[in-house]
């Protein structure tokens, strides 16, 4: 049974299955969804964010948190932790 809602947002458009195949759970995006958020955010980045490990350990250095370097290079604070252990 599928419920339809107005097109007025992309969250309110979701489509609701009962017991559907895999994929399409309670809260499942249609294609339709799918589509309108690729066209406005565009697809998740899969490339690997550079960090300039020296400039990370000369802020953490002078007393920046982990936070405040990962929100520097737009990454999260595990992603410093990982890239800082690695080297």
């Amino acid at each position: 049974m599928t419920r339809e809602v107005p097109p007025t947002d992309v969250h309110a458009r979701r489509k609701v299955v009962a017991g559907g195949p895999a994929g399409y759970g309670k809260n499942a995006l249609t294609e339709a969804d799918r589509r309108d958020i690729i066209e406005k955010i565009g697809t998740p980045a899969r490339e690997k964010r550079t960090i300039d490990l020296v400039f990370a350990r000369k802020m953490l250095s002078e007393g920046w948190s982990l936070r405040q370097v990962a929100e520097w290079f737009s990454v999260s604070v595990s992603t410093v932790k990982r890239r800082m252990k690695g080297s």
